[in-house]
């Protein structure tokens, strides 16, 4: 089975932040990024509680796979939809002329 189906199967992914929570996981003991090895996916046999979890009671096999194809679909979103990117608010950029104001006061 291929990561994108373990994601939707054994993962239950269904929304975006379901996705988000996988790409952004941490490990819980030390709090800093998953670990990957030098090929970029994570490692097979992580010890860390969320792989063990994932391994024995989601029957996934590789949550490193599953980590870094989560990392991809997120990073797929445009950017002004994109959970991980900073989106300033658009409002905030805008200004009235002198006479809107009066417009919806009326």
């Amino acid at each position: 089975m291929d990561a994108a189906t373990c994601l939707g199967i054994n993962h239950q992914v269904r929304t975006v932040q379901d996705t988000f929570i996988i790409a952004t996981r941490q490990m819980t003991n030390v709090r800093k990024p998953h670990p990957v090895n030098s090929s970029g996916i994570g490692h097979r046999n992580c010890g860390c509680a969320l792989c063990y979890r994932d391994r024995t009671q989601l029957d996934c096999a590789h949550p490193g796979k599953c980590i870094e194809t989560a990392k991809i679909l997120i990073d797929r979103i445009f950017a002004k939809w994109n959970p991980a990117i900073p989106n300033p608010d658009l409002c905030e950029e805008l200004s009235l002329t002198e006479e809107e104001p009066y417009l919806g006061a009326c």
